[in-house]
């Protein structure tokens, strides 16, 4: 569960749990995020992260781009560009449901 520091405050470990719970759950409103951040901090109790540095870490990675060139994107970024694709789509089926 440890590893370097990737960011600020996330290890390679955490970043990776946290992605898998971001996969899993799709989080689209505050119930969903609250019930991601409850698995992440059972999982890096010392850590404490809260929803804001779960959501914006996640946004650091999705939104991140290679440099000009580099053909390679590492792979926990385009895991998560894959997951908030994911959870794009969730979303567009939740507002389509709700219009019908």
């Amino acid at each position: 569960m440890s590893g370097k520091p990737s960011g600020k405050g996330f290890c390679l470990g955490e970043e990776r749990h946290m992605l898998d719970n971001i996969r899993l759950i799709k989080p689209c409103n505050i119930t969903q995020w609250e019930h991601m951040l409850a698995l992440h901090n059972a999982e890096y109790i010392d850590k404490d992260q809260d929803i804001t540095s779960l959501r914006r870490k996640f946004a650091v990675m999705h939104c991140k781009h290679p440099g000009t060139g580099n053909l390679n994107i590492p792979e926990d970024i385009q895991d998560a560009k894959l997951v908030w694709y994911a959870i794009k789509q969730k979303a567009k089926c939740i507002a389509g449901n709700d219009s019908e």
